[in-house]
């Protein structure tokens, strides 16, 4: 958590807490995911940090192995380093969040009751409309059918010299 400060408290806007946690993606819940990769891209820079500091610790542990003529296996790295996110994935979480984004406002907009007795069943087409342009956007921003028509060759080929 100390990483916190240093990482991202001096960048915070003023309402923010002083220190997070991740959050984790609970399936039943409908838009945890989103507050995951929210919360994870909020604290990037902390993240990061805290990888380069595992990745100097194993170096040095791994340093002080080969030094030893005694030891003659060198321990793995730990799985933070590993499982690490490169800013490739981070873009993937990026991307995620906007698409998701305006699902979890509709959902927040829809539930409840908003301004009336029985809830908010009279802006659903509204939500929907405003859903509906933002993924028609997304489809033009993201030609998904070509990318995964591009990969087919790419995955049978995979595919192929695992089976053989």
């Amino acid at each position: 958590m100390e990483l916190q400060k240093v990482y991202v408290a001096p960048f915070k806007p003023a309402a923010k807490k002083a220190k997070y946690e991740l959050v984790k993606d609970v399936t039943t819940r409908w838009n945890s995911f989103d507050d995951a990769a929210k919360r994870a891209l909020y604290l990037r820079p902390a993240i990061n940090e805290l990888i380069m500091e595992e990745e100097v610790k194993y170096n040095e542990l791994v340093a002080r192995q080969r030094r030893n003529p005694r030891i003659k296996r060198i321990d793995p790295p730990p799985a933070i380093l590993e499982d690490r996110l490169d800013n490739e994935d981070w873009h993937v979480i990026s991307l995620y969040h906007d698409i998701l984004q305006p699902i979890k406002q509709a959902t927040m907009d829809l539930q409840g009751h908003a301004g009336g007795r029985f809830g908010a069943i009279w802006r659903v087409i509204e939500i929907y409309e405003e859903l509906l342009s933002h993924f028609e956007k997304l489809r033009t921003q993201y030609p998904v059918r070509e990318a995964l028509a591009k990969r087919a060759p790419l995955q049978q080929r995979l595919e192929d010299q695992r089976q053989s």
